[in-house]
């Protein structure tokens, strides 16, 4: 109310003002006028005394020209001749000036004009008078009537200069009527003008004391709404460049609230630039809005993420141009929005899982029905039809058509189950036999509950097509029987490689450790070699029989997984391999290695195949060096790790950097299968089995292993194993 009585009385001081301002300048202009009028006719009636004046001196000087000229003919001194040319340039002059004083005057133009004319015949009479006044030939009576000529042309010109100044009187007459009678009207106008602007500036005073009253008034309830209301109000200007256009603007004023929001103080902000407080306004595109508000001068409305203090808040802002800047009003929608965006995102994710759903049922063959027990009424949902192979319009939804499509055999017992679940309100799971359009025997599993919606006693069934779920399960429990026929037979084969191929290798080794020592010296040399290569032979096939047990017993369940300290595994080997590193002078490297969760005597076995193999491929001349180190790597680093168990994203890298004799990089997958070897038995010794027992032994582990290796320079053979 008072916001708008403010603005009413705006407009009637507007057009008082408007009002005052033109009677005063309504006024101010007649007095004007009159004062314009006074000052014209005082300063024509002292034109109209110069001018008289003027005349009166011209016919003065007529008067001196004609004394001297008699002078000079009386004296006939040749001095006066000078005396009348001076008096000639005097008299011009004076013409002259009061031809200037009386342009205005048609009357007085004409009167100059015949003096003029008379003037020209007056010096023509003298110059011929004065030419021959020394002839002989002139005599006394020539002179005296040419004298006469002098004397009647001063007639004329004291006549004419008599109307000039007759001509003036009645000017001065009529300019003297007009002086007294603006010399009377100025004053009383002066006056009334004085009074009148008094008047105006009375009534000017009582509006601007009741105005100072009404914006007071104004001001505190201004106040009253900057303090009370719940938003952030703010008067910015822009700032221009050199090329006029805004680059900044200027906060000339913001409320208290601003404290609660940003921690500023409003007091010492203002006066500053958005540059220095709120930078981040020229990213957010909300500088833009400001422009656009200024240069098309018209109200946007926008809502802003912003972040003060840590805290993210939403601001709903409204910028209007006021004046030569905008006012921004700015309203903290943070609740609001947050529950419309959880809104928003719980829709979306019931949109997702209503779509998931959907698919989740075709994928799994599931289909509903709710039954209302009341009424008796059954509603099918799509994918049952589906599932069926009816479309809605072939099959509607009822208790009959849902029992028609039971097998014969079965409908009996499943229209039993239905009744109970009516009246004793108890169904559990149970398959029938269902036939679908194309009258193929299909196996549905049925189950359901009961949901209590505004008193309505409503079950809801669910169906799932278990047709192939059964026909798999048949096939694996063919199959379960099937592995456990083959499991027996694999344990039948470890106990025969274990004891019956172990035990004629014993007895061959034996045999020939008996002629060793009996008849050896006595062989010949050709002998003494075809028993060392039986004796190398019956060696190799015990390790390949060892070998080949403990591939086949690495994924045993009975295997126990614990922590396992590397570090303590690394001793174990060395002391293992002693003999092995003192003959080769094989120098090992570490660093400190991570505990892991694994099989310890597996992780033995990894260590020392991988030190063996580097020792047995091994460099001529050159000592040996292997460097054992270990890094923790991410999943998504290693393209490797990608298909492996999803429940891992971190792993340990543990790996072997030998010098030995190195090997091709196309061989780094060919080196961990079974049985494959780069060079032949005779060049190096071994089984080809060491790597596949690590490669083995590594994934039972969840982890991947790889090699690197340069022909002459070294191989790297390394790991990995998840952390858990």
């Amino acid at each position: 109310m008072i916001v708008n009585s403010a603005k009413a009385s705006n407009k009637v001081n507007l057009i008082i003002f408007i009002i005052a301002v033109t009677l005063l300048l309504f006024i101010a202009g007649i007095s004007y006028k009159q004062s314009e009028s006074f000052r014209e006719s005082s300063g024509l009636v002292s034109h109209t005394y110069e001018v008289s004046m003027e005349i009166n001196h011209m016919f003065s000087l007529f008067s001196l020209l004609e004394s001297d000229e008699l002078n000079y003919l009386i004296s006939k001194d040749s001095a006066y001749l000078k005396t009348i040319e001076t008096d000639k340039v005097e008299i011009e002059q004076s013409l002259v000036r009061i031809d200037s004083l009386t342009g205005y005057d048609k009357i007085q133009q004409k009167n100059i004009d015949s003096i003029n004319k008379i003037k020209n015949k007056f010096y023509e009479t003298l110059r011929y008078i004065n030419f021959n006044i020394f002839t002989e030939e002139i005599d006394q009576s020539y002179v005296d009537n040419e004298i006469a000529s002098i004397n009647k042309y001063m007639e004329k010109i004291s006549n004419q200069t008599d109307l000039m100044i007759a001509e003036e009187q009645r000017l001065l007459k009529e300019r003297k009527e007009e002086y007294v009678e603006d010399s009377w009207f100025t004053p009383i106008l002066s006056l009334v003008m004085g009074t009148f602007a008094l008047l105006v500036m009375a009534l000017a005073f009582y509006k601007i004391n009741q105005d100072r009253k009404q914006i007071i008034d104004t001001q505190s309830f201004l106040q009253n709404i900057l303090k009370t209301t719940n938003n952030v109000i703010s008067y910015f200007e822009p700032v221009y460049n050199e090329e006029e256009e805004i680059v900044d603007f200027e906060i000339i004023y913001t409320n208290e609230l601003i404290e609660d929001v940003t921690g500023d103080v409003a007091l010492e902000i203002q006066g500053k630039k958005i540059s220095e407080v709120y930078p981040f306004l020229f990213e957010n595109g909300v500088f833009e809005i400001f422009k656009e508000c200024i240069e098309k001068d018209k109200r946007i409305e926008y809502e802003r993420l912003f972040v003060f203090n840590g805290k993210k808040m939403w601001f709903y802002n409204a910028a209007v141009k006021l004046g030569d800047g905008l006012t921004l009003t700015s309203h903290d929608v943070t609740k609001e929005t947050v529950i419309k965006n959880e809104l928003l995102d719980l829709n979306e994710r019931l949109e997702i899982q209503n779509t998931v759903l959907k698919a989740a049922k075709a994928i799994a063959k599931i289909g509903s029905y709710e039954w209302r027990l009341d009424e008796n009424k059954i509603r099918f949902s799509e994918n049952l039809y589906k599932m069926l192979g009816y479309e809605p319009e072939q099959l509607l939804s009822s208790y009959k058509n849902l029992l028609l499509v039971i097998h014969p055999e079965d409908r009996k017992k499943f229209k039993k189950r239905l009744l109970k679940v009516k009246n004793k309100k108890v169904f559990k799971e149970y398959t029938f036999r269902v036939l679908n359009k194309n009258k193929k025997v299909r196996y549905f599993k049925f189950t359901g509950s009961f949901i209590d919606t505004l008193n309505k006693n409503i079950f809801l069934g669910v169906v799932q097509d278990v047709t192939v779920l059964l026909e798999d399960e048949k096939i694996l429990k063919n199959k379960n029987q099937e592995l456990k026929r083959t499991n027996a037979e694999l344990e039948s084969f470890n106990r025969v490689a274990s004891h019956d191929l172990q035990e004629p290798l014993r007895k061959i080794q034996i045999f020939i450790s008996r002629i060793y020592d009996s008849e050896y010296t006595s062989l010949s040399e050709k002998s003494k070699g075809y028993f060392d290569k039986i004796s190398s032979s019956a060696e190799r096939m015990r390790k390949l029989i060892t070998y080949l047990l403990t591939y086949s017993r690495i994924s045993k369940p009975e295997s126990v997984f614990e922590k396992t300290n590397l570090n303590n595994v690394l001793q174990r080997v060395k002391e293992y391999l002693a003999e092995i590193i003192s003959d080769n002078d094989l120098v090992i490297n570490s660093e400190n290695l991570p505990v892991v969760h694994g099989i310890t005597f597996q992780m033995e076995q990894i260590f020392s195949n991988i030190i063996s193999n580097s020792v047995k491929y091994k460099r001529k001349g050159i000592k040996p060096v292997i460097s054992i180190t270990a890094e923790l790597v991410e999943k998504q680093e290693v393209p490797e790790l990608a298909g492996l168990n999803p429940s891992y994203s971190e792993y340990y890298k543990i790996s072997f950097e030998d010098n030995g004799i190195g090997f091709n990089q196309e061989h780094s997958q060919i080196i961990f299968e079974l049985f494959q070897r780069l060079h032949g038995k005779n060049e190096y010794g071994g089984t080809g089995i060491g790597l596949t027992i690590c490669k083995k032994i590594v994934e039972n582990h969840h982890g991947y292993i790889g090699a690197n290796g340069k022909p002459g320079e070294g191989a790297v053979f390394y790991f990995y194993l998840p952390v858990v």
